[in-house]
């Protein structure tokens, strides 16, 4: 009885005790995470945007104008290569989590039921003929837990662990790479949109330009050729409003497809400022930044804890072809084995002990494993090389792209002056036959290509100050806010009217104001006006300027006024008046409608002195 009840011992304790093990993964599957590994990820890109103080992932369009920041905020949310980096970040975790299993016994339980069915006959001997028809059942436990290993699974968890670190740090490269991509598209959106205004505007220009031509040449004081000239000339800015409409509605598609949604989406841009900003040099040297950007980047952050784990690697393939000692336990019970069938039978089978296993010749394997990993290794060493070349080089060039565009703006802002100033100079000798139709077309076409640079200088400056920031490895969100942009937006969609003005109509712009039938001023230019004797051309920009407006001039320095100026030329969103409005004096501008309605008193100031008679 007594070496009965030894064998039977697994069975009546280590079954039982092998089964709830066996189950404690079903039981962890619950927690979904034993080993906590989810402790180690990164913060996801929908958590990262709410720690900087952003609106929550939601579905859905965006309402109202698209700011920057919101468009930052969807791309990070729904982009899928964010999504995609967040994945993967998963599926390191996970296998750090497979690693650390290692480190837990090995439970298995197996159990079976067959239909015995043995017949014995003796041929010649009848009597000696047997049968059995019965059950057989099997149940059986193992268990293996290995003790020591010389540092094979702890190479394995070095190495996951260092491929979670480079996942981490290639999903901050990825939420920096989709940031520059949603600032890119949304300024080539915005300055698409842009060029759309300034082509708009030089239309008018050279509608302007056709009007004045026409009429000298029906009033038989010019000739047909400076109309057909002029008309020429209108019909090509009419053609570069036409592509720039077409390259706003591709530049809105593909910001669309950086957010996530399809390019077809109706889209709000905010309508951009007008103004050129004031660039401004970095504060610290190019090397100083270059030096951060080594410790900070994501790129090289990446690169180099894949190179840790290529060198973990090493270490894991020399460690497998060491020995390894682990504890094992099984337990088997057989009601008439099947194997050994010749009555009814129960078999009890129980073990326990240690298991050494020497690796002793792997033909050669364990060598080109381990050559292997060394050159992976190597090739890691090269990629943190390259990375980190990379990196300078796009810290060198955001940091001179900020330089070249802080000192375009300067030239930029003084060459739109000067091309506003002559384009009205040249308009107002045309008109009164002392300027010729190739002088007035060449201010025209130099005020165009100023304009399309004043675009293009606002976009660079705002890109290069954002990718110097990105190229240290830095996401700032603080950055994204440009107090310069207005309220006022522009729809532009697929829903978009496809109208064109006609060639005795000219083009009409958009502006936000007040109401329909009151009139605004929102700059005039020359600013500020030169001081001279004679009268000059202003021109008072804005919208809701009716036919029969009459504008009136105030010196509020000295005291006078000009009342009810007829304008030279007029247009819904401009105006151009002759005045002699002296020297160095405050004065204001007030366009009044048919109807009485008041622009008000727009201030502008005359510097300099004036020149002897």
């Amino acid at each position: 009885m007594k070496r009965r009840a030894v064998a039977r011992w697994p069975m009546r304790w280590g079954m039982p005790l092998a089964f709830c093990i066996a189950l404690s993964p079903a039981r962890a599957a619950g927690l979904s995470d034993p080993f906590g590994t989810a402790d180690e990820l990164p913060a996801p890109s929908a958590e990262r945007v709410a720690v900087a103080g952003l609106p929550p992932c939601s579905y859905g369009g965006p309402r109202g104008p698209l700011t920057l920041l919101d468009t930052v905020r969807r791309a990070l949310c729904f982009n899928p290569q964010t999504r995609e980096a967040w994945a993967n970040v998963e599926a390191h975790a996970a296998a750090v989590g497979l690693r650390q299993s290692a480190y837990l016994p090995t439970v298995n339980v197996s159990a079976g039921i067959s239909q015995v069915n043995e017949l014995d006959k003796y041929s010649g001997m009848p009597e000696l003929n047997s049968s059995l028809h019965t059950l057989s059942n099997e149940e059986s436990a193992s268990l293996n837990w290995v003790l020591y290993d010389f540092g094979l699974r702890s190479a394995n968890l070095h190495y996951e662990r260092a491929l979670l670190d480079a996942a981490s740090a290639s999903q901050d490269d990825a939420i920096q790479s989709v940031y520059l991509d949603a600032v890119q598209a949304y300024f080539a959106a915005e300055a698409a949109q842009a060029t759309q205004g300034a082509d708009t505007e030089a239309e008018q220009a050279a509608w302007q330009s056709f009007q004045a031509a026409d009429a000298k040449a029906a009033a038989g004081v010019g000739s047909e050729a400076d109309r057909l000239q002029a008309r020429t000339a209108y019909a090509q800015a009419t053609l570069n409003r036409i592509r720039s409409r077409e390259d706003l509605r591709d530049a809105v598609g593909a910001l669309a497809v950086v957010m996530g949604m399809r390019p077809d989406a109706d889209l709000m841009l905010p309508k951009a400022t007008e103004s050129i900003p004031e660039g401004t040099q970095p504060s610290a040297s190019v090397d100083q930044l270059i030096e951060r950007a080594m410790h900070a980047h994501p790129k090289i952050s990446a690169v180099r804890a894949r190179l840790d784990a290529a060198r973990d690697g090493i270490s894991a393939a020399r460690a497998g072809g060491r020995p390894s000692i682990a504890f094992t336990a099984l337990g088997d019970r057989s009601d008439t084995p099947i194997n050994r069938v010749s009555t009814k039978q129960e078999i009890d089978t129980s073990s326990i002990g240690l298991q050494l296993t020497i690796p002793l010749f792997e033909g050669f394997g364990r060598t080109y494993r381990v050559r292997q990993a060394e050159a992976e290794a190597e090739g890691r060493e090269a990629e943190l090389f390259a990375a980190q070349q990379q990196v300078a080089q796009d810290v060198w060039r955001s940091y001179m792209a900020v330089r070249r565009s802080s000192e375009d703006s300067q030239a930029v802002r003084l060459l739109l002056d000067s091309a506003s100033q002559s384009f009205d100079l040249a308009l107002g000798r045309y008109q009164s036959g002392v300027g010729g139709i190739l002088e007035l077309l060449k201010a025209q076409a130099d005020l165009a290509s100023a304009r399309q640079q004043g675009v293009l200088a606002r976009t660079r400056w705002r890109v290069a100050r954002l990718q110097l920031a990105a190229s240290l490895g830095q996401v700032d969100f603080t950055s994204l806010q440009d107090p310069s942009n207005s309220n006022a937006s522009l729809v532009v969609s697929r829903a978009e009217a496809e109208g064109v003005p006609s060639q005795g109509t000219p083009p009409v712009a958009h502006p936000a104001a007040p109401s329909p039938n009151v009139p605004v001023i929102t700059s005039i230019s020359p600013s500020p006006v030169s001081g001279i004797y004679s009268p000059q051309v202003l021109t008072l920009i804005g919208s809701h300027f009716v036919e029969g407006a009459r504008v009136t001039f105030r010196d509020k320095t000295h005291g006078l006024s000009y009342v009810g100026r007829v304008p030279i030329t007029r247009a819904e969103t401009r105006i151009q008046v002759k005045a002699k409005v002296g020297c160095n004096a405050e004065w204001t501008a007030e366009v009044v409608n048919p109807d009485a309605h008041s622009s008000g008193e727009v201030p502008f100031r005359v510097v300099g002195r004036c020149p002897a008679k």
